[in-house]
């Protein structure tokens, strides 16, 4: 006998029926990072009385499109809404109870007086009250009223023998009507789509394996909030950021609104938020299923030596224009689900640095003051990784751990390119103490006119003081921004940020300060700022 576990969700699950001999099976998807996909589909279908009928997807403006191979086939493409019917899973406890009267129901109630005490119960489901929220069963003793609400605080010891829990509703579909030139028995077809609620998101693990060599980990999420199920299709990741004019605006083709020729929003990224809510939702789906379980194993360590985790793999990638793509080979990934993949694990080159931002913590034109006041600032230990694979490493969060995996760190990975370098904070160096103070030098009047406005001048002199209570010698990076121009550097490397939305430029000084243990420097600059009378 079939039984069925049951617990309520707030979520529709809809098939549609007759349409499966007539949908294209998915081929490829090309994957990014923003919330968009492209789908590629294939297939040979019969056509009936010389037209063929294919279900239209949720696509992007201008990005769908119908082919086929050789000659010309398609005279034309009719685009109609029709009502079709659905199998759809039921939500709501109600219902479930409703479709499935007559059958033997099994649930437990919790007795009052012993609070770990259950009572079962089975019988015929006989009725159900929904304006009392109640079920009725007939079981040996007689006729029982339940409230509905002791299922939804038993769900796992709730049953159905039988249990009915889909039904058939009306519903309405977008077709693609296509007429071909000449009479066809069948046609083969190729259907493009970029569409949104598809997206990737990649993720790092860092094991440091040794001084200058560590083991690097990559896997890609794939996340489907789409409409559309992805079912051994050949999937791309895509690392880039390609320009999405329209991703906001549905194909003309695929709405069934009148066209509203208008400019579109000016956007190069998907918006998320959407996605996001369909996954919250998604997220309390399940209207039918058995209870998880989960197995281990053991192995005899006295007889084997412990697995090796660290093997090393390529990811099988090429670029193309501007985008880098990641080959995953052929996966499935049902609607509002999530699936990761593996995509490479090799070896990098890293070295452990040590550095310290320091902000504009003046800022002159705008506070006309200078405190006078040390600040402390922390110093970070990090690792500089430099890219020896043959493939850009794209920003994402990483997990750093020693070769005993024990836990070092958790940042982000910002976008490094082939053979190029990029820092990993791990922890403040609370050896090392580094302080800045800064003082007003002079001031010199009217030295500027700039659109009628006089400006006066003002020259800061600054210093920056590092101290080394390691036992050993360490070598610091020291970035100090100012707004202003820096005319004594000490050294330093400078350069100039941006001119945005300020009279100064915002620039910077970089110095690699070495110290001994125990040594301690300072490190003095000068800049000049403009502000208003």
């Amino acid at each position: 006998m079939k039984k069925i576990f049951v617990f309520i969700c707030a979520t529709v699950l809809c098939s549609m029926i007759g349409l499966a001999q007539t949908s294209l099976p998915t081929k490829q998807v090309s994957i990014f990072k923003n919330g968009s996909c492209m789908f590629t589909k294939e297939g040979t279908l019969p056509l009936k009385d010389n037209v063929l009928r294919l279900p239209v997807p949720n696509a992007i403006s201008s990005t769908y499109w119908l082919n086929t191979p050789g000659e010309k086939l398609i005279k034309s493409v009719a685009y109609k809404t029709e009502m079709i019917k659905v199998k759809r899973d039921v939500t709501r406890l109600e219902e479930l109870l409703e479709l499935n009267i007559g059958k033997t129901i099994t649930f437990e109630t919790q007795r009052v007086e012993q609070q770990q005490t259950y009572i079962q119960h089975s019988g015929k489901l006989l009725g159900v009250n929904r304006q009392l929220n109640t079920f009725k069963i007939a079981d040996k003793t007689g006729t029982h009223y339940f409230s509905t609400s002791v299922l939804q605080n038993n769900v796992l010891n709730f049953s159905i023998d039988d249990a009915i829990d889909t039904r058939m509703t009306d519903s309405s579909a977008r077709y693609a009507i296509i007429t071909p030139v000449k009479p066809l028995s069948e046609m083969t077809i190729q259907e493009i789509s970029l569409q949104n609620g598809v997206q990737w998101i990649p993720s790092y693990s860092l094991k440091l394996t040794g001084n200058k060599e560590a083991r690097l980990e990559m896997k890609a999420l794939v996340e489907n909030f789409s409409q559309e199920d992805i079912t051994n299709a050949d999937a791309d990741v895509i690392v880039g950021v390609p320009q999405l004019y329209f991703s906001k605006l549905t194909d003309p083709a695929t709405s069934p609104s009148f066209t509203q020729v208008t400019a579109p929003p000016v956007t190069n990224a998907y918006d998320n938020n959407r996605v996001q809510a369909m996954s919250n939702t998604a997220s309390a789906m399940s209207v039918r299923g058995g209870r998880e379980s989960s197995s281990s194993y053991r192995t005899d360590a006295s007889s084997a030596a412990p697995p090796s985790y660290d093997i090393s793999y390529e990811a099988d990638a090429e670029q193309s224009n501007d985008i880098f793509v990641y080959k995953l080979g052929n996966i499935s990934v049902d609607k509002y689900s999530k699936v990761s993949f593996p995509v490479f694990a090799t070896t990098v080159e890293y070295k452990d640095i040590h550095e310290c931002d320091i902000p504009d913590f003046t800022n002159f034109e705008f506070t006309r003051n200078v405190s006078g006041t040390e600040g402390n600032y922390d110093v970070f230990h990090s690792i500089e990784l430099r890219n020896t694979t043959n493939y850009p490493l794209t920003t994402a969060g990483v997990i750093v751990t020693d070769d005993k995996n024990r836990f070092l760190a958790q940042d982000m990975l910002k976008y490094i390119p082939k053979n190029g370098k990029g820092n990993i904070r791990l922890s403040k160096a609370i050896n090392i103490t580094l302080k800045c103070s800064e003082e007003e030098l002079q001031r010199t009047e009217n030295v500027k006119r700039i659109a009628k406005v006089n400006y006066n001048k003002v020259r800061v002199k600054g210093t920056v003081s590092v101290e080394n209570f390691n036992e050993g010698d360490v070598t610091i990076k020291v970035k100090k921004n100012v707004n202003g121009v820096i005319v004594v550097s000490n050294n330093g490397k400078v350069r100039k940020r941006s001119e945005s939305f300020t009279t100064n430029p915002q620039s910077e000084v970089t110095w690699e300060v070495s110290l001994k243990s125990g040594e301690k420097q300072e490190i003095p600059y000068e800049y000049e700022s403009l502000f208003r009378q």
